[in-house]
């Protein structure tokens, strides 16, 4: 779109060569050069319209509606003043309340050029007119002006932005991000986007400051609009009454599905009776505690030696419920109009059940709310009718089609319904849809991943009795054993968390915040290497190690959901081979370097169980149950794959 006359660009570039199409991007006229204020004063100069020839001494350019050749800025390329005003807002003006005015007879510093620039653009959009030294004045009368603000207008300027606002606030929820690795920082901040709550969280001993905040703004947690007294505390809602008597609800989120399996569940953390203020936590969300961000523990940490990214953790850290989550698994039945067996629906008198089995399901066919089901279980009782007769039986054959938990799956049912064509989308040739919801507890274990805020990623790959660990010389085991390899290249920043966790109390680390040399000497002096003995037999070690608190996070995937196993199942027709192992119940899964890492271990009766009656060997496959029944000696046949 040609400039029109009236825009501010127009003249900028009087005279200028014509842009060929495609190079508008890297041609711009200068915002603030010489050659800007010389169009723009032969801008005001001449009355909008096509300049004639020499009227700005520098040749003629058109700026009309037919000129292809006119400079053009295509909305993509747009730089109005709208896009730049928000950018200068978030990083160069935001407007604050300072302090009081500077004492008399010192005048107050004149503000940088771009801050001044900045309140003249911002100043009509807040209401404010910028001063002869650019300060912000009342454009507006004072009763006029909102009636929540709390600082008085000639006491507003625009100041430079903190730097964790540059950087953004998932690294101002880092302690010590400016001595970490630019790679490292980014890892963190993933870490903690991707974190999985647990169920019981506990605030970092050292923080940054804005956890509180975070956990506010987050909409997870439940604050107090006005000051009261609490009337009544259930699961679902809190009651408050209020000075003048009127009562204010608050409502709960109970056990509603989140992405990636979480749930949001608040919890009341107040009781009946207690006074509260405006802003006062009621109740807390997923990742809150005591009114903070809490999406992990602190884990006494060691850095000694181990393969690799595993990590060593000790069975206190299982037991005490740390890093245990909750997961929502939904499972879901159709009832078709015409099924390729017959006629399905759902049926609580399903052929094949006992007693047990029927009593967990209800009238309408689905388990009841609150029981505890494990792998083959029904959920969904679903019959299939067939009409046609087998065998002269005057009644029709009725098939097993029921909803049934996965093997190796356990739960509490918190959920389930039907749904029928009116109550939601169906797909299509579909009547009614059975959706039951199981939530599990998901406790630590081996092959979980557990991360830091300073980018390091670990798989647990032992779960160590408390006994078996590393000793302090005051007589504590440690939580957990990291591998100092991991630190390499990330920079100093968990090393500094573990060192400002050993003064023993809360430290309060802001964002790209400096660290003096009295508190440093204070982390050296409660912290760093200290002499440690070996659990099993008591011996010091050979030197000193590194101990020290550490934030953990709990990452994705689970191993519980990751973990595969096969007793039976259906094998491909063509290949002759296991289905894979997404299906139900799916395939053992072997590579290459597995078969080499068994074959340098001479585990050869392994190779050829994996490649032979449990890959496409069905010649030894049809007979392996005749030689097991009669113990003799297993077919020797040659695996096809071979």
């Amino acid at each position: 779109m040609p400039v029109p006359a009236g825009h501010p660009r127009h003249g900028a570039r009087a005279g200028a060569a014509a842009v060929p199409r495609g190079r508008g991007r890297r041609h711009r006229p200068h915002r603030r050069g010489g050659r800007e204020r010389r169009g723009r004063a032969d801008h005001r100069r001449h009355a909008p319209g096509p300049h004639p020839p020499g009227a700005s001494g520098q040749g003629a350019h058109e700026h009309g509606a037919g000129d292809r050749h006119a400079h053009a800025v295509r909305p993509d390329q747009r730089q109005d003043g709208a896009g730049s005003d928000r950018r200068l807002l978030r990083l160069v003006a935001r407007v604050r309340a300072r302090r009081p005015h500077p004492p008399a007879g010192r005048a107050d510093p004149a503000p940088p050029a771009h801050a001044l620039r900045a309140r003249r653009r911002l100043g009509p959009a807040l209401g404010l007119t910028t001063g002869a030294r650019g300060q912000l004045q009342s454009a507006v009368a004072p009763g006029q002006w909102p009636t929540g603000s709390t600082a008085r207008l000639e006491e507003l300027r625009a100041s430079p932005p903190e730097p964790w606002e540059v950087f953004g606030l998932g690294a101002a929820l880092v302690p010590f991000v400016n001595h970490d690795q630019p790679e490292a920082a980014a890892a963190g901040i993933e870490n903690l986007r991707s974190a999985l709550p647990p169920l019981r969280a506990e605030p970092a001993r050292v923080a940054t400051g804005l956890e509180a905040e975070v956990a506010h703004s987050s909409g997870l947690a439940v604050l107090a609009a006005g000051a009261g007294q609490v009337e009544s505390v259930s699961g679902g809602e809190i009651v408050v009454r209020g000075p003048d008597g009127d009562r204010r609800t608050y409502p709960l989120r109970t056990f509603e599905p989140a992405p990636r399996g979480a749930l949001v569940h608040q919890r009341p953390v107040v009781r009946a009776g207690d006074r509260v203020e405006p802003g006062e936590l009621l109740a807390s969300g997923p990742g809150i505690a005591a009114g903070e961000l809490a999406l992990g523990h602190d884990l006494l940490t060691a850095l000694l030696p181990t393969f690799d990214a595993s990590l060593v953790v000790s069975e206190r850290v299982v037991h005490e419920g740390k890093f245990a989550c909750l997961q929502l698994r939904s499972y879901r039945a159709f009832v078709a109009a015409r099924g390729p067996d017959g006629t399905d629906a759902f049926d609580p008198d399903v052929p094949g059940l006992d007693d047990d089995e029927r009593a967990a399901l209800g009238p309408d066919a689905l388990v009841r709310v609150g029981t505890h089901v494990s792998g083959g279980d029904v959920l969904a009782g679903k019959v299939t009718t067939r009409e046609e007769y087998l065998g002269g039986d005057e009644r029709p054959e009725r098939l097993d089609r029921s909803l049934r938990l996965p093997a190796g799956r356990e739960g509490v049912v918190i959920d389930a319904r039907i749904e029928g064509k009116r109550q939601g989308r169906l797909p299509r040739n579909v009547t009614r849809r059975a959706t039951v919801v199981v939530a599990t507890r998901q406790p630590l274990g081996v092959g979980d991943l557990l991360g830091s805020r300073h980018g390091e990623r670990g798989t647990v790959a032992r779960i160590a009795p408390v006994e078996d660990m590393p000793v302090l010389p005051d007589g504590r085991p440690v939580d957990l054993v990291l591998n100092p390899a991991l630190l390499l290249e990330r920079g100093a920043g968990l090393l500094m968390e573990m060192l400002a966790g050993s003064i023993g109390l809360p430290v309060l680390a802001p964002p790209f915040g400096p660290v003096t040399e009295a508190q440093l000497r204070a982390m050296l002096r409660h912290g760093g290497r200290v002499e440690l003995r070996d659990g099993r037999t008591g011996e010091p070690l050979d030197a000193p190690v590194t101990v020290g608190p550490l934030h953990l996070v709990r990452l994705p995937p689970l191993a519980a959901d990751a973990m595969e196993a096969r007793s039976t199942g259906p094998h491909d027709p063509h290949t002759d081979l296991p289905v894979a192992a997404g299906h139900e119940p799916g395939g053992q899964l072997i590579d290459e370097s597995d078969v080499a890492a068994l074959a340098a271990h001479g585990a050869a009766y392994t190779l050829r169980e994996l490649l032979g009656v449990k890959s496409d060997d069905a010649r030894a496959r049809a007979g392996l149950p005749d030689a097991l029944r009669a113990a003799d000696e297993l077919p020797a046949l040659v695996p096809q794959g071979l």
